[in-house]
């Protein structure tokens, strides 16, 4: 009945998502393992503990991309791209799971609870009528909104209002730390700091004053 061929297209829907989160998530691997095995020169099992690292937002600090240069804007920019990108695969896929286990209770209680099959009627209609659920879903585009204004807040206030560290330097004074041999930080360092911060990775090669 249309019932079931809703299912089967919410079923087909979660597992086009699935597919498209699983092919990213290689994706993310691959290219993490790559840039930082060619640019930085780490083992496989390195670059593995580093991603291990930016997953869990552990951070211990004892391996970061920018041990040996710190002035590599191209390398602050993709690590910073990449945290990213973590933290929305790791977004999706709580996302996708949390679906899929709402709407196994839902079909249960279907068959239990008249109310709750009354909702789960309408939810059904109502989705019918989009032509299923969305690919990607909306409150994620929304959570996703709100992360960016943060970063961009936090960036600004790095790069503004913390734009010169003195991060133990003996002679650096804080009321004159460009001149006094202080670190100064740039837009990317900045952003660089915020995308660390934010997503609790906080491996400790940039800090605040």
């Amino acid at each position: 009945g249309p019932k079931q061929s809703l299912r089967s297209k919410k079923a087909e829907q979660r597992g086009l998502r699935w597919m498209v989160i699983t092919a990213m998530v290689i994706v993310w691997f691959v290219s993490g393992i790559l840039v930082y095995s060619l640019v930085c020169g780490w083992s496989t099992i390195d670059c593995i503990y580093m991603l291990t690292q930016v997953i869990t937002t552990v951070g211990y600090g004892d391996l970061t991309p920018f041990w040996w240069d710190r002035s590599n804007e191209i390398m602050k920019l993709f690590c910073s791209t990449h945290v990213l990108i973590c933290n929305l695969l790791i977004a999706g896929i709580v996302s996708n799971l949390a679906d899929t286990i709402l709407d196994s209770i839902s079909d249960h209680a279907e068959n239990h609870m008249e109310q709750a099959a009354q909702k789960a009627r309408e939810r059904h209609e109502a989705e019918a009528h989009n032509q299923g659920p969305p690919l990607i879903d909306p409150k994620l585009v929304s959570a996703g909104g709100t992360f960016g204004i943060f970063l961009v807040l936090w960036t600004i206030f790095y790069a503004v209002l913390e734009s010169c560290v003195c991060e133990g330097i003996a002679d650096c004074s804080d009321k004159d730390c460009p001149n006094t041999g202080g670190i100064t930080k740039s837009w990317m360092d900045a952003f660089y700091m915020a995308c660390i911060t934010l997503t609790t990775v906080g491996f400790g090669d940039v800090v605040a004053s």
